[in-house]
Parts: C-alpha cells; sequence; structure tokens
C-alpha cells in the first residue's frame, strides 16, 4: 500500500501501469505454457478445498511471489529512464533488481519444499508466478536502464 502512496506522490501511477500493461502480455505470449498451468492450478486448488489444507499458515511462502513482481515494477517506475539507449543509469537498481528476481526463485523452491502435500497446488502457482516474475523483471529492468527491444 505504502508503494502506491509513493507513487502517487512522485507522479509516476501512470508509468506504473503503463509497465503492468507491458508485463502482463507475457502470459499471454507464452499461453502453450500459461494456460496448461491454469488448468492444472484450478484442479490443484478444488483438491487443497476438498481436503481442507487452504487454511495452512504454510501456504504464507505464496505471499512474496505475488507481493514481489509487483515491487519490480514499483522499482522500475521510481527509476524510470527516459532516455532511450543512453546507457546513463545506475548500476546498482538492475542489481536490486536481480537480487529480488533470485530471491523469487529461492522462495518459490521453499514453498514447495515447506507445502509437502498440498504440492497440486503449490506447484503451478509457484511456477505461474515464476513466470510472472520473469516478465516483470525484463519490464523493470528495461524501464531503468533505458534499454527496450
Amino acid at each position: 500500500m505504502s508503494e502506491f502512496l509513493i507513487i502517487l506522490q512522485t507522479g509516476q501511477l501512470k508509468i506504473y501501469f503503463w509497465l503492468c500493461r507491458q508485463a502482463l502480455p507475457g502470459m499471454l505470449v507464452a499461453w502453450p505454457i500459461s494456460i496448461p498451468l491454469l488448468i492444472w492450478l484450478y484442479f490443484g486448488w478444488r483438491r487443497c478445498l476438498e481436503r481442507n489444507e487452504m487454511s495452512s499458515l504454510r501456504l504464507l511462502w505464496l505471499v512474496p511471489l505475488i507481493v514481489l513482481p509487483l515491487s519490480m515494477l514499483f522499482w522500475g517506475t521510481l527509476f524510470y529512464n527516459p532516455e532511450k539507449y543512453s546507457g546513463n543509469y545506475d548500476r546498482n537498481h538492475i542489481a536490486f533488481l536481480q537480487f529480488i528476481f533470485h530471491a523469487i526463485f529461492l522462495n518459490a523452491i521453499l514453498a514447495i519444499g515447506f507445502n509437502y502435500g498440498r504440492n497440486s497446488f503449490v506447484v503451478p502457482f509457484c511456477l505461474l508466478a515464476l513466470l510472472l516474475n520473469f516478465f516483470c523483471a525484463f519490464i523493470a529492468g528495461s524501464a531503468v536502464s533505458g534499454e527496450w527491444l
């Protein structure tokens, strides 16, 4: 919530939504991967509901998989480089995005490990989050560096 307040104060809400609009179509481009994962996620979710496992606190390991890709887009919004292909940007911002990118992979592995017995729900959720993570990292990195394809 505080991220949106910072974006509102800096007047860059339009850039944030533009970056979100750039990242989400990646899920449609990767439809041969995302559609089967969504189907697998749906059946895994139903199975966990039938077994009454959705109230487990271990599912909180899945929260960073949603929050961190949005935080990467937030970082790309704050340090947006309007100079295309100039090379004038702080490399530490890209390093921070790489750190978040790798932290999400580690979090997905730990979420799968700690949610043994709920893998029919957790594994497709993690794989979809990693796919979204890839597109958000690409868009945020392009926004910070100004080097778009």
